[in-house]
């Protein structure tokens, strides 16, 4: 059984850096990660240099890391409809190579979303090779 004291020092181990040391991605058993959304004030590649340094590696991976930022919502859709799968797998080969695991991928389904976007949100999780996909909405859209 973990106590308040554990987690403390599982806390304090996570921010010292320690360069040689493995990522972590379970704590007696139980999945420990976090949401790329930690780091939404990083591009990608610093946001995964920032997760190594506090010693995780285990994410799951937002569509802010993804999706072009400041566009139209009109150029927003075309992106999401036409973006080249190809670009999700790079992405999960950037972190097979950092030695981190993408246990999902967060897509927030909204009210104007073509049958197209959505059904890319699908696509793009299966291209990240993950079989999870996180969404915050509306009651109307589940």
């Amino acid at each position: 059984m973990y106590t308040r004291r554990h987690l403390g020092k599982l806390g304090l181990a996570l921010l010292i850096p320690n360069a040689s040391a493995k990522l972590v991605n379970r704590v007696g058993g139980v999945w420990i990660g976090l949401q790329g959304w930690s780091f939404r004030d990083r591009s990608l590649d610093a946001a995964i240099e920032a997760t190594k340094q506090v010693g995780l590696g285990s994410w799951e991976l937002g569509f802010n890391h993804m999706e072009p930022a400041g566009v139209s919502r009109q150029a927003l859709r075309q992106w999401r409809e036409t973006v080249p799968l190809e670009e999700f797998r790079k992405v999960r080969r950037k972190f097979d190579a950092n030695g981190m695991v993408i246990t999902g991928y967060s897509y927030g389904f909204r009210k104007d979303y073509s049958q197209e976007e959505i059904a890319r949100g699908f696509e793009m999780a299966d291209a990240l090779g993950v079989k999870v996909l996180t969404t915050t909405t509306v009651v109307s859209m589940a």
